[in-house]
């Protein structure tokens, strides 16, 4: 799981998951066992607390997956992809954290 950060100008980050909510109906089965492997090995227990919140499944999980970028951010073990930031047109650096 990953998440997007864009630096602000008074240099904070703003994160928000990569690409499109999880669509489980689009989730091969591999996939999506993929991912809740990578939930559960971070988060014991999220299977049950993303399923009481079913009809927000996506945002849940989409939730737990960045609050997992924001402790290896705080940890000091994120990777940022490209290494070196690429700027947008408004000058703002964005990178994708894993």
């Amino acid at each position: 799981m990953t998440a997007r950060t864009e630096t602000t100008s008074n240099d904070k980050q703003r994160g928000h998951p990569g690409g499109a909510p999880l669509d489980f109906t689009a989730f091969t089965a591999t996939v999506a066992k993929a991912a809740w492997r990578l939930l559960e090995e971070r988060f014991p227990g999220v299977r049950g607390e993303v399923e009481k919140h079913r009809a927000f499944r996506s945002d849940v999980m989409d939730a737990f997956a960045l609050l997992g970028t924001a402790r290896r951010l705080r940890d000091g073990i994120a990777r940022a992809l490209p290494a070196s930031a690429v700027y947008d047109l408004r000058g703002l650096a964005t990178q994708v954290w894993a």
